[in-house]
This record gives structure tokens, sequence and C-alpha cells, in this order.
């Protein structure tokens, strides 16, 4: 719990001003005024009361969220909150939550949920864009509930303290770039003796022990120097199963001026190697 110091002013002036008003003794205009005090002094104890029963009885089950996301897209956040209460609803609730990433917590954009009712179940959702990798932590829950004009406001905190993992943001590549290392891959292919449809000849290559009787070439075979001991055989190109090697190097030469350029620099080369 926790006061909310403009309706307690709110309160003593009203306490204040039908004392005022009968010690002054003027006409009916103070009466009015006392009247409409005394209807304020009425619902402020009957929403302070209303309060009163709030955020206590609420429960939270645990978030259900994405654990591998990449950094500059959305990942899910959502979870259930309960109210136990039997009989008692919880008025004007209001559910964020707080990440902390790089040592900065992050308070979401609250939900709010003019009645749950007793033994009532809501589900909220948010989507988070994560601008940077990193670690990610979803600290805290927070849930509070203060009906309008109330003294209080009636606050629950449900500790989640879940990690998470941002991975590197993932480009997409122009076409050109695309048909460039198609072209590397088809260049430097892997090659396999073992034909396959859909396999291209490659070329030739010295008999090896293992190697199937069937792809032995004749024609080269009789015309190879050591024959019929030194043969030769067909050898075919599998580009399904090219491998690609990306290297980073992301050592400094020398002390650079513009630091904030550098991880720049630093945090796009990542990503690029990413996609």
């Amino acid at each position: 719990m926790e006061w909310n110091w403009g309706a307690v002013l709110c309160l003593f002036r009203g306490l204040g001003l039908p004392g005022f008003a009968l010690w002054a003794g003027h006409g009916p205009a103070y009466l009015l005024l006392e009247g409409w005090c005394l209807v304020g002094i009425v619902w402020i104890v009957l929403a302070s009361a209303l309060t009163g029963v709030g955020a206590g009885s609420l429960v939270c089950e645990r978030p259900g969220i994405m654990e591998d996301f990449h950094a500059l897209s959305r990942f899910p956040v959502e979870f259930s909150m309960a109210n136990l209460a039997r009989r008692l609803p919880c008025f004007f609730l209001r559910v964020d939550f707080e990440l902390e990433t790089g040592g900065h917590v992050l308070i979401a954009p609250s939900w709010q949920v003019g009645q749950l009712g007793p033994r009532q179940l809501v589900t909220f959702d948010w989507e988070v864009l994560a601008r940077r990798r990193g670690d990610y932590c979803l600290k805290t829950v927070n849930a509070r509930a203060c009906f309008p004009g109330s003294l209080v406001t009636s606050r629950a905190s449900f500790v989640i303290d879940h990690h998470m993992v941002a991975l590197p943001a993932v480009y997409r590549l122009k076409s050109q770039l695309n048909l460039l290392l198609q072209g590397r891959r088809r260049a430097m292919a892997h090659a396999d003796p073992e034909s396959t449809s859909g396999e291209e000849f490659s070329g030739v290559r010295p008999y090896r022990p293992g190697d199937n009787p069937r792809l032995i070439h004749r024609i080269l075979s009789l015309r190879a120097p050591g024959y019929p001991m030194n043969l030769v055989v067909r050898e075919f190109e599998k580009p399904a199963t090219d491998h690609v090697t990306v290297i980073l190097d992301n050592g400094i030469a020398g002390k650079e001026l513009d630091q904030t350029l550098l991880l720049y620099r630093l945090e796009k080369a990542i990503s690029f190697a990413a996609a």
C-alpha cells in the first residue's frame, strides 16, 4: 500500500470546509458547499475501501517468453494474472513489467483492466523490440489497483528474474550479393566421387581404394601411365553440400579516435556476418 497524497489533501479540505461554513453562518451557498464536501468525503472513503482489497489477492503465472530472438526484432511476452478473492473484485487494475538490459531498467507500457472479478483470470501480452544484442532480464511484474479518489494504491510485485540473450541482428541481403555468394559456392564446390541425380560432372582423378568401380573412366584409364594398376575415376559436384565460412576480424590496429563510430561499424559487421 502507498498513500495518494492528492486524495489525502482533498479529504482534509473536505473536512475543513463544512466546519468553516457552520462557523461563518453564511447563506445557502455555504450549505450547498457543505453538502458537496460531504459527498466527496463519502466517495473517498468508499473508494479507499474498494482499493484496499485490490492487488493483495492477485497471483501471476510465469510468463511464456521466446528464448532465442534477434536484435532489431520483436519478441512476445505473455502471462496470466488471477484474482483469488472469493467475493470481492479488483477494480482499475494496471499491470506492467520491468526489463533490464545493459545496466538500464526499462518499464513496459501498462495494461489496464477496469474490473477483475473474483476467481477470474486475465491474460496480458506485449511485443518488445530488442534494439541491441546482449543480455536481457525480465525482473518483475508489477500490478497496481486504485479506485478513482482512493487515499491509497494497492500494489503487488512478482519476481520473475528470467534471463534471455538477444542474438545479433540479421540483415536482409540484396539479390546481387546472393548471386555473388552462389557463384563462389559453385566455384569452390565440394567434389564427391558418388554420382546422384541432379549432380554435375566436374572432372577426373586417380583411383583410390574404396571408390565405386562403376565410376572408372575406361577410356582415360587406358591412356593413363601404369594401366591397369593406375586407374582414373569420374568425380561429381555437390552444390547442396557446399560450406561457406565467414570470418570476422574485429581486431584494431591502432587507437581509434571515434569510439562511437568504431562500435557502430563493429555492430554492422557482426550483423552482416550473421546474415
